[in-house]
């Protein structure tokens, strides 16, 4: 049985205040408790399944699962409609920063703010092979159970990094090369991608910062039909359509 400072405890950790404070962080759902079971990425404190999940390999050697009811999962979810369980996971210390190698690329994210973006960039940077995601400080928190939900296990194939952005990419011009997405770049089909290379992509509202946008070697643009009214795309949707352009070049 659940105890009310256990429940207090991780419902305290859907603030990222309370996440820094305690250096835990929360993971639902059928799909992300199988990926972190396979996975050697995070250390598991606690996991919670209910009576009926089934977990197709052993993990003893691993850690001692409690079992819990429905009701008592809906008491620490902050899903609206949980099942399987929740895992409650240590957060790791920063990893070194590791720069693209001579045939990749890495995406680097300025002011995404929407946890659902960030999530569904992981997901598709692990679909595509990319190993690393670089972060403005002001980017929404990795560690989000919504990002960690709309990432679908992804977040423990990914790296993410936060850094000050516009110093990091200073840091990397001579040797890496800056891509980024704006409304008046060459258009995608036109670009032959240079690798090593990070790709920017910009806020959902107001898309790269003035200061970033300096330091790009080449701008692109995602083209689009004639006639078109629409201002821009969804930040997850130009980064999926610009990393399946330099994933096949």
């Amino acid at each position: 049985m659940l105890s009310i400072n256990t429940i207090k405890l991780i419902r305290s950790l859907e603030q990222k205040k309370f996440r820094k404070e305690h250096g835990l962080f929360v993971a639902e759902g059928k799909k992300a408790i199988l990926e972190l079971l396979k996975s050697d990425q995070f250390i598991i404190k606690y996991l919670f399944l209910t009576q009926e999940s089934h977990i197709p390999f052993d993990i003893s050697q691993k850690i001692q699962a409690e079992i819990i009811t429905d009701k008592e999962l809906s008491r620490i979810s902050s899903q609206n409609s949980p099942d399987f369980g929740l895992a409650v996971l240590e957060i790791p210390s920063e990893k070194a920063i590791a720069l693209p190698e001579k045939n990749e690329f890495s995406i680097v994210l300025d002011s995404i703010r929407d946890p659902g973006n960030l999530g569904t960039i992981i997901r598709l940077c692990d679909w595509f092979g990319v190993k690393n995601i670089f972060c403005s400080d002001d980017t929404v928190d990795f560690y989000s159970p919504k990002v960690i939900q709309a990432s679908m296990g992804s977040f423990c194939r990914v790296n993410v990094h936060y850094t000050g952005l516009y110093d990091w990419l200073k840091s990397i011009r001579d040797t890496i090369t800056i891509y980024g997405t704006t409304l008046n770049g060459a258009l995608l089909n036109t670009v032959t991608p240079k690798k090593p290379a990070v790709i920017v992509i910009g806020s959902e509202s107001h898309g790269i910062s003035p200061e970033i946008e300096e330091l790009l070697h080449e701008k692109i643009t995602i083209p689009s039909a004639q006639g078109v009214d629409t201002e821009s795309l969804n930040a997850a949707t130009a980064c999926s359509i610009v990393t399946w352009h330099f994933f096949n070049q």
